[in-house]
């Protein structure tokens, strides 16, 4: 699944504690593949986005992230409503945000410095994406010291331009 292969980064994080005598991609592979992949030959396989993980664990999530293109900045906004407090949720939580891009099959993702109590970033273009790609958008949470992560959280459908 060629997907995944530009995600490695932060599947790395997400699937570390399921990666038992196999590498982090292998295990979201499988897990993946059971998850959100139809069909059966070449021809008729396809990706159900929503379904998609990069990252399976048990710290809380947030319940309304949403991500948008602005022309204006020439970058992608994620948001989401600060939650910390709510089980395990802490404000120093890391953000892991992915854009995947469906029609060049590359990511644009922030594993680092931005928090839960931050509530929102903007995240330019890479210049290499056009009007009209097609991508997909998630976000998942992780400890400061990356050793709880959450599930990751499909947000929507984004388009560029």
């Amino acid at each position: 699944m060629k997907t995944l292969r530009p995600m490695t980064p932060l599947i790395n994080i997400g699937f570390r504690k399921y990666a038992v005598q196999m590498t982090c991609r292998n295990a979201a592979l499988r897990h993946n593949i059971r998850a959100c992949i139809t069909g059966t030959t070449a021809e008729n396989v396809s990706v159900n986005w929503e379904l998609l993980s990069f990252s399976l664990g048990t710290l809380t999530n947030v319940d309304d992230a949403r991500a948008v293109y602005d022309e204006a900045t020439d970058s992608f906004h994620f948001s989401w409503t600060n939650n910390a407090g709510k089980a395990e949720a802490r404000n120093n939580d890391n953000a892991l945000l992915l854009m995947y891009n469906v029609t060049q099959q590359d990511t644009l993702y922030v594993s680092e410095g931005v928090h839960r109590e931050d509530g929102g970033i903007p995240v330019a273009r890479p210049r290499h994406w056009k009007n009209g790609d097609q991508c997909q958008a998630y976000i998942a949470f992780t400890s400061p010291d990356y050793d709880t992560v959450s599930n990751s959280r499909w947000i929507g459908e984004v388009i560029v331009g």
